[in-house]
């Protein structure tokens, strides 16, 4: 991989390596049990936990999730569907719902982001479509600026 993208590509043997080693770390999985333990959490890491979205489902393990900063796309969605938080035990469950912020509120300045460059933080998505269509907004907008693209008529 490394001769075929340019990018040093390190082969590791378990996931907590590959969280040891990351600043950011991005979870795009169907898996129903969590793919990483919390044993590699370190200051400052980030976590997008953005596949398994389901009530019975979760990618993240208990430990990951009580030892993060929680973000969610929407918060309504994230208590009715993200197992990360709904198969927490209740005290647990309770705790984790309290430290839920909507990224809305974060990017409106309604509520801060990160505290520290130490905290752990993780962004629970369900991928919501407002998200994909300010994302293609934004890939828009920059394509334009940028002179790149060809127009098609649909019509």
């Amino acid at each position: 991989m490394t001769a075929l993208t340019g990018v040093e590509v390190v082969p590791l043997n378990r996931p907590e390596a590959v969280v040891e080693r990351s600043d950011i770390v991005s979870t795009a999985t169907t898996s129903t049990v969590p793919v990483f333990d919390a044993g590699g959490l370190h200051p400052g890491l980030h976590i997008n936990a953005i596949g398994a979205h389901r009530p019975s489902a979760r990618e993240l393990d208990a430990p990951t999730i009580l030892a993060s900063r929680l973000f969610a796309d929407d918060l309504v969605r994230s208590r009715q569907e993200d197992g990360e938080i709904l198969l927490l035990p209740p005290d647990d469950q309770l705790a984790a719902l309290e430290r839920s912020v909507a990224l809305g509120d974060v990017v409106a300045g309604h509520v801060a982001g990160r505290a520290s460059d130490a905290e752990i933080t993780a962004f629970l998505s369900g991928g919501l479509s407002s998200e994909y269509l300010w994302t293609a907004v934004e890939i828009l907008r920059q394509a334009r600026d940028l002179g790149l693209g060809t127009l098609v008529s649909l019509g």
